[in-house]
Formats: C-alpha cells, structure tokens, sequence
C-alpha cells in the first residue's frame, strides 16, 4: 500500500503458500478490499474460487483485485501463437468471479480493441497479458489513467492504475539542497559565476569589473551589510541551484519517458522482428541505470539509516518519505450538522469558519 495516502487497515487474510493478501482498508470516504496475487501456473479454479470467497467475507463496498493472474481473459485480444486457450477452467472461474463480485478488467476498459501483452517468452515466441486490475464499477469513474510498462528486471511487463480517490493539493514544502551536485563541474562552474555576479552587483563604485577580480575578496566593501550580502547571495545561489537541478531533472524525466515509449514500440515490433531485441536489452539497460538513481534519491528522502546491500529496497520501503506528510492530513471533518466532509475547498471553508466563529 502506498504510504502517500492517508489510510486505515481493518483486516488482513494471507494465503499459507504466498499466493494472494488480502486487506479491508479505508481510503478517504473509500472502503476497499484490497488483494494482490500471484495465480497458478495450471489450470487450478479452486484458486480463484478461494479469492472470490475472501472478498464475500471482507464484505465491502468496493473491491480491487491486482496482480499476475496466469491467466488470459480474452484469447483473441490478450494473447499471440498460443494453440489452445490457456488454463480453460481457471479462466471460467475468473470470469464467475468478475461478474459476482461486479468487477471490471480496467485495463480493457479504457483499451477496449488495444492488443498489448504483459508477459513474454523468446523461443518460440508467445505473448499473453497476464497481469491485470480488476476493479469495482463504483471505482471506475476515479480512474485518472491506466498503462503497461516495461518491467524491471522481469519477463513480465508493468501495470500501473491511477485512481482519483481524494482531491488534496500540497504546499511547496522545503527545499533542500542536493550534495551530489558538487559532483557536477558544470553546476560548480554556475555557481562560482554566480558568486562573483553577486560580488560585482553589490561592490562599492570604486570597484569594476575590470579590478574588482584581482581585490582580495576580504578587503571588499559592498554598498550593503555583510549579513544583507550574504543572505542575497544564498538567494542568489538558492535561485540557481533550483533552476539547475529543475533542468536536469526533466533532462531525465524526458529521457526517460522517451526510453519508455521506444520500449513499448519495439516490443509491439518484436512481435514480428526478433532481430530488435538487442536494441531492446541495451535500452533496457539505460532505462534501468536512471531507476536506479531515483532509488538511491528515494532511501536518502526516506531517511534510512542503512539498506542491505545486494537487497533491492520494496517501494513500501521507498515511500517511506512520503508518511509525515499523510500523516498530516485533513482526510475529512464532521460540520455541526453531523455531516461528513470530504471535499478539499469545503474542508477548507469550514476549517476557516470554525475559527473564524
């Protein structure tokens, strides 16, 4: 579960061989059963029919079921050089359950004739999509976007959900500066220019821009304070750091949706051409090099005092940066007419009007 949302847990249920967890959670207004899992291989409907009766019991009014289903929903559209349908029986019971549960492949929903797959195998060639999110109808209306990603060190590919299910709007928060930046020679480079532009703005007349290098900076005397200089200079300096690192980070945030999309369009390539999977291995390794930066970035924002090496950090792990914040949220308020408030504004109005009274 995301830390970014300000949740509460109910009930959890695990399955003794790892299969599925499952966990009722309330999300802002939202009640959900929440299961991630992991179906079998063979063609095993007691599986599914298991997961259906985990969510009749959590019993609430919506219901998300995520994960490698090993199982193919539609043969025409979610699978290629397959013979037979795969795991028949398996893929009734999932059906059974869609429809008793009233669940929806969201994916399918919004890609309704899009033939893209999730899992792959090289020799002989097959594709499938494997790994879906099934959700309630009452949740499809919060659907914000819904995609298939390259995957991280794994034949199957990524699926990613967004879902609108509580509208807050952060401050900007505090900036902190970012050490590895004097790493950076051009970074370096900026920020001495900006010192010495600052240094010559704020010289006394006698000082140009010709003399004024060759002046000992302690023997400068500038036309304000020294405590003034020096707070305009960390402004100065704070002002370009920002707009450095801002580059730099849609440098590479570009990049890396670039590498993405080039991915995706050599994988739906290589369905024909598997010539193109060397250029997909090597982008793969570029892509794979940037993810692992945002991670070192991840475990320093979440103040870890350790990581194991050899251990990949799990993003429950990563978001540890983003609890404080969740915790400090204002999910809801009661008005004094007992009524429940949800809405971001309407909180706000009635935060302002209960200390205004």
């Amino acid at each position: 579960m995301n830390k970014n949302f300000d949740f509460k847990v109910n009930k959890t249920k695990c399955s003794k061989h790892g299969n599925y967890i499952a966990i009722d959670v309330d999300i802002s207004q939202y009640s959900i059963t929440l299961i991630v899992i992991y179906g079998p291989n063979t063609d095993r409907p007691s599986f599914f029919h298991e997961i259906q009766e985990v969510a009749e019991d959590f019993n609430t009014v919506h219901c998300i079921i995520v994960g490698d289903w090993n199982v193919a929903l539609n043969p025409d559209l979610d699978t290629m050089n397959y013979l037979h349908v795969n795991n028949p029986r398996a893929r009734e019971a999932v059906i059974q359950l869609m429809n008793e549960l009233n669940l929806f492949d969201v994916w399918r929903v919004f890609h309704p004739t899009d033939v893209r797959f999730t899992w792959r195998q090289k020799s002989p060639l097959k594709q499938s999509r494997l790994d879906y999110l099934l959700a309630s109808s009452g949740l499809l209306n919060t659907v914000l976007s819904t995609d298939i990603s390259p995957g991280y060190r794994s034949d199957h590919s990524m699926i990613s959900t967004s879902f609108k299910l509580c509208c807050v709007s952060l401050g900007r928060g505090y900036w902190k500066f970012n050490n590895s930046l004097l790493k950076d020679e051009i970074y370096v480079k900026l920020i001495k220019k900006v010192i010495d532009d600052t240094i010559e703005d704020y010289g006394c007349l006698p000082y140009n821009r010709e003399n004024i290098s060759n002046i000992h900076r302690q023997n400068i005397i500038f036309t304000i304070s020294d405590q003034l200089f020096f707070e305009t200079l960390l402004i100065n300096i704070r002002g370009k750091s920002i707009s450095y690192s801002s580059s730099i980070k849609k440098e590479k945030h570009n990049r890396e949706r670039f590498l993405l999309g080039e991915i995706q369009h050599l994988e739906n390539k290589y369905a024909e051409d598997s010539n193109m999977r060397d250029r997909i291995d090597t982008l793969k390794q570029e892509l794979e090099a940037i993810r692992e930066e945002k991670l070192k970035g991840n475990m320093i924002r979440s103040r870890v005092q350790w990581i194991d090496e050899g251990e990949k950090p799990s993003k429950f792990f990563l978001n540890l940066e983003k609890r404080n914040s969740a915790n400090k949220l204002l999910s809801h308020v009661t008005n004094d007419e007992n009524d429940d408030i949800y809405d971001q504004h309407a909180i706000t109005e009635e935060v302002y009007n209960f200390y205004k009274e």
